[in-house]
């Protein structure tokens, strides 16, 4: 009887990559390379959309503060809100969703370079986000929430209710185009 022969594969070698490895967004090994992506792109989709919620309740919480309390108008109030977002959601998303990709490049610089493409994406996503804020502000239909949302609640922000709805739904679109852009580009993989 012959001893069995092992073979001494390379480090890198594909037959060593489709052993489990440790996914480091779950915590336990991946059952295979394929089943392996599409869990951490859903995970990492999932954080996004948390990250991306927090987000948006800096931005509406801002934008009233600015729109309300300080009275700029709502292109105005609008701008400086997003970008508040915008850096709420880079500070989580390196630290959370992206934190396995944002250690393959450490060091400040790597961080400044990561934020500068991050807001470049998010602000192009901003410039669609107030298009199609000023697309659906010009529907006739939408001005008459302000006198139906009156109707049954007093509050100041309901005479510029309409504007808060279309600023939903506008994140609400934009949202996809940020995390695919920021996923390839911003957090992409150095391997």
């Amino acid at each position: 009887m012959k001893p069995k022969r092992t073979q001494k594969h390379a480090p890198n070698s594909p037959l060593i990559r489709k052993q489990a490895q440790p996914n480091p967004l779950s915590g336990s090994p991946r059952r295979g390379i394929k089943l392996g992506k599409k869990r951490s792109h859903l995970i990492r989709f999932i954080q996004f959309g948390l990250v991306g919620f927090s987000g948006l309740i800096v931005d509406i919480v801002v934008f009233y503060l600015l729109r309300e309390i300080i009275r700029f108008p709502w292109y105005i109030s609008t701008v400086f809100s997003i970008e508040v977002a915008i850096i709420n959601n880079f500070l989580w998303n390196d630290a959370w969703t992206f934190a396995d990709l944002a250690h393959q490049s450490k060091g400040w610089l790597a961080r400044l370079k990561r934020f500068c493409t991050f807001n470049a994406v998010c602000i192009f996503g901003a410039g669609l986000q107030i298009g199609i804020m000023a697309l659906l502000l010009l529907i006739p239909t939408i001005h008459r929430l302000p006198n139906i949302l009156s109707q049954g609640i007093s509050a100041p922000w309901t005479s510029n209710a309409h504007e808060y709805v279309t600023k939903v739904i506008a994140i609400v679109l934009v949202t996809l185009w940020n995390y695919s852009l920021n996923l390839t580009i911003s957090w992409r993989s150095r391997k």
